[in-house]
């Protein structure tokens, strides 16, 4: 892209009888930025273009599949921690004395 003071000259010599051929030659620009230029009357801002995505109209759907989703982890992690709880307060109860890395079929028996 050109700069702004550029592109003002290119349009002082176009007015002086330069064509786009010998503008484009002169500012080491392709023929075709030298025309659009000169159509559009000097530099004009980029714009960014538009573009759809794969989501575009899903955005109030996606959001409330979303915060269902937290929803229900939340609810699963609190069960979850209260099954989880309520083993280990069955093991506290249980033998303190039990090797758990171990099976119990392979543990030496208690003695008396």
């Amino acid at each position: 892209m050109l700069q702004a003071e550029e592109v003002a000259a290119m349009l002082r010599l176009h007015g002086l009888g330069w064509g786009a051929k010998r503008l484009a030659r002169e500012f080491g620009c392709a023929r075709n930025t030298v025309r659009r230029y000169l159509r559009q009357g000097g530099p004009v801002a980029f714009r960014k273009p538009v573009r759809r995505t794969a989501f575009d109209g899903l955005d109030e759907w996606l959001r409330e599949r979303f915060l269902d989703l937290l929803r229900k982890t939340y609810r699963w992690r609190i069960r979850c921690c209260r099954f989880i709880r309520s083993w280990r307060a069955d093991l506290q109860r249980s033998d303190t004395e039990r090797r758990l890395s171990t099976p119990e079929a392979w543990q030496l028996p208690r003695q008396p």
